[in-house]
Order: structure tokens, then C-alpha cells, then sequence
């Protein structure tokens, strides 16, 4: 990753905070699994979803700058709207799973999912309670205290920044139509597309003193529930879908879905939004 002198890469930052903290951050959400308090998967993902959300809520209070190759620097709010509109704001592990199985979102092998995801993004059937409660987590966490040495995992796809890498990307996912606050994060994209994400030096040393070197750091955030941004358009299309067509849609056609759900409730919604929330109200009767 890039930046010039006197800054520090989010990148970088993601390494000295995984280094100290992953092992522990990972053994309390898998001790939380095991409890049963928590629905893990759905809420967090995988173990090192967890973990990154920890590490990006940690930024909240901060001012980012954006970075190019050339060194230019611009400031850049991470979070903006009083909490509602965030930079690092995620699909949940469900929604993820729905762009990962449509190739046009997915892009040709799977380029949109590399991009964004990582490498290390796993596409998991919502559907399929043994992958998420047992396959995936039991083959990248094993037991014992090694988690330093597993493989990372992540069951969630970012809108504006590039997971790993911490760089906004130069073009928006074919996926950011579902989220509520699309057109704060295509403005960004639009403007600082490409760029690296950093601190300057001295908010980097606040940051460290904040997260690396105060021992209550670890103490405070377990358990919290962490909010990265507004949530995703599909929830509020499910709840009015409902409203409109209790009894499900029957002979309608998708454009007069559409037409009739902002009539009635004035929110707009794209088919897919739609047809995705649909699939998300299976999932929850099966459940």
C-alpha cells in the first residue's frame, strides 16, 4: 500500500492490530458460539469478520485522509451522518452469499469477490447449519490457542474499500445498489477511487495508544455491538414487501411490485433488492 511521508496505511495498522489482538478477539467469539447467546454467523460471520469489525469500529473518532501514487493527500470522513453513513460499511454474511452465487455481481471468476473480499472471502450456504456452526469455522480456527497461524476467513463483502489492501476502489461493486447509503459511497468512490486509506503519524500514535497499548481496550469491546454504517436496503424491502402484498405477490410482475411498494410506502427498491429479501424471508421460516 501507498502513502507519503508523515502517514500511516490503514493496511499497516490492520497488521500491528492483528498481530496483538486477533487470537483473543477470536477465541471470545468462538467461546460466544459455544454459549449460544449469540448467532454468530449471521451477525458477524466468520471469526476474522469479527475481528476486522473491531478494527474498523475502532477508527469511528478519527479523521481518514485518502492517498494516490503521486502522494497527493486529501482528508476524508470515515464516518459521517451521525453514525448513519460509513466508509467501511459491510453486507451481512447472508447478503454476501446472495452476491457470491450471482455472476453478475460476482463478476467472471469471481473478480468482484477478489477485489473486495479477498482471497480469503468464503462463500457459505446460509441454508447449510453445519457449514456455518461447524465446516468452515473448525477447519480456520482449530482448537487451541493457534490462531495466530490460521488461515483467515471472512463470509462478508465491503461496498467502498478493498478488504486487506484498505484501498477505495477505482470502480463501485456491481452490489452497492443495496445498501442504504449508496450515494455517500458512490460520491467517494466517484472522488477518491483508487486511493489509499492512512492516518497522518500523529493520529496513527493516538490510535495505537488507544488500541494497541491500553490493556482495557480489549476488555471494552468485548460483547459490544458493533454498528459498520446503515443497514443494508434488504430488511426495510422484506418489511415492506409485507406490507404491500401480505399474501405474496401471486400474478404480479416485478415492475408492478416495485411500483406498488413505493406507492404505498414511497421507498424505491430495484428488483433484485427485492427478489433478495424474498430469498432472506425463506431462510428465516426455514430457521
Amino acid at each position: 500500500m501507498f502513502c507519503p511521508v508523515g502517514y500511516v496505511t490503514i493496511a499497516e495498522l490492520w497488521n500491528e492490530f492483528s498481530q496483538k489482538h486477533r487470537a483473543t478477539l477470536i477465541q471470545f467469539i468462538l467461546d460466544e458460539a459455544q454459549t449460544g447467546r449469540l448467532t454468530i454467523a449471521e451477525v458477524y460471520g466468520s471469526p476474522d469478520d469479527y475481528c476486522e469489525d473491531v478494527f474498523l469500529a475502532s477508527f469511528k473518532s478519527f479523521s481518514a485522509s485518502v492517498a494516490d501514487t503521486n502522494g497527493q493527500v486529501a482528508n476524508l470522513l470515515i464516518e459521517v451522518d451521525q453514525g448513519h453513513s460509513n466508509i467501511f460499511t459491510k453486507m451481512s454474511a447472508i447478503e454476501s452469499y446472495f452476491v457470491a452465487m450471482d455472476p453478475t455481481e460476482a463478476g467472471e471468476d469471481g473478480y468482484w469477490l477478489h477485489k473486495m473480499g479477498s482471497n480469503n472471502f468464503v462463500k457459505i450456504d446460509p441454508l447449510d447449519s453445519k457449514a456455518w456452526n461447524e465446516g468452515i469455522w473448525e477447519r480456520k480456527y482449530p482448537k487451541g490457542n493457534n490462531f495466530a497461524a490460521a488461515s483467515y476467513a471472512y463470509h462478508t463483502l465491503p461496498f467502498a474499500f478493498e478488504r486487506g489492501r484498505y484501498i477505495i476502489p477505482d470502480t463501485l461493486p456491481p452490489w452497492h445498489i443495496d445498501v442504504m447509503d449508496e450515494h455517500y459511497l458512490s460520491k467517494i468512490v466517484e472522488t477518491f477511487g483508487g486511493r489509499s486509506l492512512c492516518l497522518s503519524e500523529e493520529d496513527a500514535d493516538v490510535w495505537r495508544g488507544r488500541v494497541l497499548k491500553d490493556s482495557t481496550f480489549i476488555h471494552k469491546v468485548k460483547g459490544e455491538k458493533l454498528k459498520m454504517g446503515r443497514p443494508s436496503k434488504i430488511e426495510s424491502a422484506l418489511r415492506d414487501f409485507n406490507i404491500v402484498f401480505p399474501n405474496g405477490r401471486e400474478d404480479a410482475g416485478w415492475k408492478t411490485v416495485l411500483s406498488e411498494i413505493e406507492k404505498v410506502t414511497g421507498n424505491n427498491y430495484s428488483d433484485r433488492t427485492i427478489r433478495r429479501a424474498l430469498q432472506l424471508q425463506k431462510i428465516i421460516l426455514k430457521g
